[in-house]
């Protein structure tokens, strides 16, 4: 029926390019030429004949995506062959919101991808109104073998900024670990180029807890691990308890990571490590003192070693490995190996210095400092506590000459003076005893008493 009329569109009583028309409430919209409807339909010899009319408009667009581009969206490689051969034909067309090239990589059609590439015209880096190109296309959306063939074409670029993404991030992003592998084997890849966000690989990688992606970027001979954008890796593993990830970077790794200073205004990562209990990971950050212990918090704005709140929480949550190790790292007194009590001359902040309420760390209330001395004395074997809290009270402040037992709140001197090694934590209900997590130095299970007049009912 098209063969017989041709001639019709030869004399021009035939419109071989004419839109048939959809209507939208009061509103007619082109939606499809003959020649669109043809290749959709996967028509070879209607659209075989329709290209041998020389009123043919070839490149003519249905709802702005040409005939090419409809072809190779949906994988007609005989369709695309057909049109390809047209004189007029544009491989570059930019009309829809797709090219014909990025329609197949989104598609995964390969067969498509080679015979659009073959073709001398064709711009294999353009973008498409999403300022998408070919490989970013293809890295999103996963099809490892249209991107492993677009890399072997040595035009493409693969370090094309689209839309701001980049292949290699866009490809991380999605955990496409295998074209995240075979972008990092092109030897013109930047792996520390950052996107519009500011992110790398390496710290999209941390921050989704993609700990094999992070462990190929940390093989890459060009990673960068001493820029201040790998801070934000780390801190962003660390912040999302990315704990695989954490360990790569700073354990396993940690030799070749020079972190710079924490940004104003942003929690150390010891801090955030410390909250997170990741005693293996404090234990490192303090080894190799990538944060000083005493930095300031700038939430609380107290020194990492006096974050007496962050204390409290240890005690609740029983994390004392880490409470251990962070005050260990700056003690004001430490046990000799004859099991004496005596001074820690590398302490920053001397023990004076916090039991003081009108000194620099007057900021702390009596509640949080009494805290801290207790976290402070069960760090120490029991049979040194009674000692320790004796040589705490009698320790002399070096510019009044005053000793601590004479000037320390009433909360904590009471604390120092009546130490038992298994103190008494506060009285506290039976249910919220039952609730409580045992520490070191709590008060055992079988010396809980019920509160007169307290709900004393037990919730299994």
């Amino acid at each position: 029926m098209v063969r017989s009329q041709l001639p019709l569109a030869s004399s021009g009583a035939l419109d071989l390019n004419r839109f048939t028309h959809h209507q939208v409430l009061y509103h007619l919209y082109p939606t499809d030429t003959p020649l669109c409807v043809a290749c959709v339909e996967e028509r070879l010899e209607v659209v075989t004949l329709l290209l041998s009319h020389p009123s043919i408009q070839v490149n003519l667009s249905n709802y702005s995506h040409p005939p090419l581009a409809l072809a190779a969206g949906l994988g007609r490689v005989q369709v695309v062959r057909l049109l390809l051969g047209h004189p007029a034909i544009d491989v570059n067309a930019a009309t829809a919101r797709r090219t014909p090239l990025t329609a197949a990589c989104e598609n995964g059609h390969l067969d498509v991808v080679q015979e659009l590439c073959a073709c001398p015209a064709l711009s294999l880096n353009l973008l498409d109104h999403d300022e998408h190109s070919a490989l970013f296309t293809a890295s999103l959306h996963g099809h490892s073998d249209v991107v492993r063939f677009l890399l072997t074409l040595p035009d493409t670029d693969v370090n094309l900024l689209c839309g701001g993404d980049l292949a290699v991030t866009m490809a991380t992003l999605y955990h496409h670990s295998d074209i995240v592998t075979m972008l990092l084997a092109v030897p013109t890849l930047d792996v520390n180029k950052l996107d519009q966000d500011g992110h790398s690989a390496l710290s999209l990688a941390c921050q989704e807890g993609f700990e094999d992606i992070v462990a190929l970027l940390l093989t890459h001979p060009a990673i960068q691990l001493r820029v201040s954008v790998q801070w934000t890796s780390v801190y962003e593993a660390l912040l999302n308890k990315r704990l695989k990830v954490c360990r790569l970077l700073l354990v396993e790794n940690g030799s070749k990571l020079t972190l710079p200073p924490t940004p104003k205004g942003q929690p150390t990562l010891l801090h955030v490590a410390a909250v997170a209990g990741y005693e293996d990971i404090v234990g490192t950050l303090l080894a190799r003192a990538y944060d000083d212990v005493g930095a300031l918090d700038p939430v609380r704005k107290m020194s990492t070693h006096a974050l007496i709140d962050i204390t409290f929480v240890f005690q609740q949550l029983g994390q004392w490995g880490v409470a251990t190790l962070l005050l260990s790292a700056d003690l004001p007194v430490r046990v000799s190996q004859d099991g004496q009590v005596v001074p820690n001359a590398t302490h920053v902040n001397s023990w004076t210095d916090i039991a003081d309420p009108s000194g620099r760390f007057a900021h702390v209330d009596a509640s949080k400092r009494c805290d801290m001395v207790r976290a402070l004395l069960l760090q120490f074997p029991e049979s040194s506590q009674r000692e320790l809290a004796q040589a705490l009270l009698s320790a002399t402040h070096l510019t009044s000459g005053l000793t601590v037992d004479s000037f320390i709140d009433s909360k904590s001197l009471e604390l120092l003076r009546s130490w038992t090694p298994s103190p008494q934590l506060g009285e506290r209900t039976c249910l919220e005893n039952q609730r409580a997590l045992r520490t070191p130095g709590a008060v055992s299970v079988g010396r809980i008493e019920l509160v007169e007049g307290a709900d004393n009912t037990v919730v299994q």
